[in-house]
C-alpha cells in the first residue's frame, strides 16, 4: 500500500473512531471532587465570604492543590474541621511533595486520634525541604511523642535535631521535658533555663522550672516561677510552623475578639473598647458584654461599667465574672468619693465591693484576686480580721500572687504583728527579687 494511502485509511478510523473512544474517555475520567459545603447556621459575613471566594475558586481550579490547600486553611482558621479534613485529604492526593497539608492535618487531629496524627507528622517531615522547615516540623512530632509516652522514638529525632541545630532553644525545652519525665530534675531544670528567654518557650519553660521547684522543695523559687507563666497570656508560635498561616487566615467576629483580647493585656484599652463594642453590636452575648465592663473598668470610666455589668447581671444572675468586676468597679468609685470627702459614701461602696466579690463565682485565678481585693476594702473599712482572713485566703489560691503578700503584711503590721508581717514582706520581696520590708 502507498504511504499516502495508507495514511488517508489511518485518518478515516480515527475519525470514524472518535466519538466512541471520547464517550469511552469520559466514562473513565474521575469524576471531579466537589468542596465541602458552607457549615450550617454560619452567619459571620465575612466568615461566609471568605469561605464561599475561595469555594468558588477550588470549583473553577479542582486540579491545583494550593487552592484546596488555602480552602483547608480559611476552614481550619474557623474551627470547621471536617470540611478543612476533607479539603486536606483533596490537596494532599493532588501534591503528594507538599509538607504542609499532613502536618496541618495532623495537629488539628491531635486531640481526636493522636495516632493518626503522629502519622501525618512524620510524613509532613519526610516532605520537608529546607533545614528551618524540617527543624520545625521535627521538634512538633517530637512533642507530640512524648505527649504519648513514646520516649525511645522521641529521643531518636532529638539526636538528629541536635545534629543540626544543637542550640537551639525549642530543642532545649524538648529536651527538659523528656528528662522531667524521666525524673532527672536537674538535667530538666538545666535545659528548661536555656528555654526560658525564648518568646515561643517562655510560659511552658517557666511552668516546668515552677514543677521543679515544688518537687526539690523550694516553695519561694516555685512561686517566683509560677509569677512569670502567669504573667505571660500565650507562647509566640515557633518560628517556620506552619500553624502561622492559619493564623493569618482568621476573619470575622472571633478574629476581632482576639485583637480586642490583644489590645487589652498590652493596656491599649480605647482600641480594644471600640472592637469589643463592634462586635457587641453584630452579635449581643453575654461574653462580650461583660469585656465591654471590664475593660471600662479598667480605663477607670466607672460609671459605664457599672451599667454595663448590671446589664449583664440582669440578665444572668448567676454570672460569676459580671459580680467579680462589678466588685472592681465599687472600689474604684469608693476611691474616687474618699478624694471627694465623702467618707459616708465611699464606706458604702466598699461594702457593696465586698458583697460583690463574695458571690462572684470565678475560676481559682479570678478567686485569689477577687480575696485580695476584699482583704483591701476590709482594711479600708478597720475590719482587721476579716481583711487578714481574706489575704490568707488570696495565698492560699494564688500563691505566687506578690500583691497578696503584701497585702497581708500591711494587715498584719497595722495589727502589731510585726514578725508575721516581715515574714509576708520577706515573701513577697523573694517572689520580686526586692529588699523592700514593712518597718
Amino acid at each position: 500500500m502507498k504511504p499516502r494511502l495508507r495514511k488517508w485509511l489511518l485518518g478515516s478510523l480515527l475519525l470514524v473512531g472518535i466519538p466512541g473512544g471520547f464517550l469511552a474517555w469520559q466514562r473513565l475520567r474521575p469524576l471531579p471532587v466537589i468542596p465541602p459545603s458552607l457549615p450550617a447556621g454560619l452567619s459571620d459575613p465575612e466568615i461566609r465570604d471568605a469561605l464561599e471566594s475561595q469555594r468558588k475558586t477550588v470549583q473553577s481550579k479542582p486540579d491545583s492543590a494550593k487552592d484546596w490547600g488555602e480552602l483547608a486553611m480559611r476552614f481550619n482558621a474557623h474551627a470547621f474541621h471536617p470540611e478543612a479534613d476533607a479539603c486536606y485529604a483533596q490537596a494532599m492526593r493532588l501534591n503528594p511533595t507538599e509538607c504542609r497539608w499532613p502536618y496541618l492535618r495532623g495537629i488539628f487531629l491531635l486531640g481526636t486520634d493522636p495516632q493518626a496524627a503522629i502519622g501525618y507528622l512524620q510524613q509532613a517531615l519526610e516532605r520537608a525541604k529546607g533545614d528551618g522547615e524540617r527543624s520545625a516540623l521535627r521538634m512538633r512530632l517530637v512533642e507530640t511523642l512524648l505527649d504519648a509516652n513514646r520516649f525511645d522514638e522521641a529521643e531518636q529525632f532529638l539526636r538528629e535535631e541536635e545534629a543540626s541545630t544543637p542550640n537551639h532553644p525549642r530543642l532545649a525545652m524538648n529536651r527538659g521535658a523528656l528528662a522531667l519525665w524521666r525524673d532527672q530534675l536537674p538535667e530538666a531544670e538545666a535545659f528548661f533555663q536555656q528555654a526560658l528567654p525564648a518568646p515561643a518557650a517562655r510560659k511552658k519553660a517557666a511552668i516546668a522550672l515552677a514543677t521543679i521547684a515544688y518537687r526539690q522543695g523550694n516553695a519561694t523559687q516555685a512561686q517566683s516561677y509560677q509569677a512569670i507563666a502567669n504573667s505571660i497570656p500565650q507562647d509566640a508560635l515557633w518560628e517556620n510552623d506552619p500553624l502561622i498561616e492559619i493564623s493569618t487566615r482568621e476573619v470575622g467576629r472571633r478574629r476581632k475578639l482576639q485583637q480586642a483580647d490583644a489590645l487589652t493585656a498590652a493596656r491599649r484599652y480605647e482600641p480594644a473598647l471600640a472592637l469589643y463594642r463592634e462586635c457587641f453590636a453584630t452579635q449581643p452575648d453575654e461574653l462580650t458584654r461583660m469585656k465591654i465592663g471590664s475593660t471600662l473598668a479598667e480605663m477607670g470610666q466607672f460609671a459605664e461599667a457599672e451599667s454595663e455589668l448590671r446589664s449583664l447581671l440582669e440578665q444572668n444572675p448567676a454570672h460569676g465574672m459580671a459580680r467579680f468586676y462589678l466588685g472592681i468597679v465599687f472600689l474604684g468609685q469608693s476611691e474616687q468619693l474618699t478624694q471627694r470627702g465623702q467618707a459616708e459614701s465611699a464606706q458604702k461602696k466598699l461594702t457593696a465591693a465586698i458583697q460583690e466579690l463574695q458571690q462572684s463565682a470565678v475560676s481559682p485565678s479570678e478567686q485569689g484576686l477577687a480575696d485580695l481585693y476584699r482583704a483591701r476594702a476590709y482594711r479600708i473599712l478597720g475590719q482587721l480580721p476579716e481583711a487578714e482572713s481574706a489575704a490568707r485566703q488570696a495565698i492560699a489560691a494564688r500563691p505566687e500572687l506578690v500583691g497578696a503578700y503584701r497585702e497581708l503584711a500591711v494587715i498584719l503590721e497595722k495589727q502589731g504583728k510585726m514578725e508575721e508581717a516581715r515574714q509576708a514582706s520577706a515573701t513577697a520581696d523573694g517572689l520580686t527579687g526586692s529588699t523592700k520590708s514593712p518597718k
